[in-house]
């Protein structure tokens, strides 16, 4: 449980700090906000729950170790993070 450790160290250290806001990414296939997402996205993340459910854990602890903070938070939830992007930029 690293993230989950890591966040909740996170919000220790921020709090010693008087730091009041964190942003927290975390991923759209983590926690229960799935009535948003179409019907093949609700079946990956289930897929991932089942064939990963120790990161699933991880993830949805720390997620839940933000929410219930006394931080100021906002969760960002992309669907994927590409290790590279490609940008075929044109000037």
């Amino acid at each position: 449980m690293r993230r989950a450790r890591g966040g909740r160290a996170t919000l220790t250290a921020m709090a010693r700090c008087d730091v009041t806001r964190i942003v927290c990414q975390t991923g759209a296939m983590i926690g229960g906000r799935w009535p948003t997402l179409s019907f093949p996205f609700r079946l990956m993340a289930e897929s991932f729950r089942r064939q990963r459910p120790a990161l699933a854990a991880d993830r949805v602890a720390q997620e839940r170790a933000v929410m219930e903070s006394a931080t100021d938070w906002l969760l960002v939830k992309p669907p994927s993070r590409p290790e590279r992007r490609r940008c075929r930029c044109r000037r």
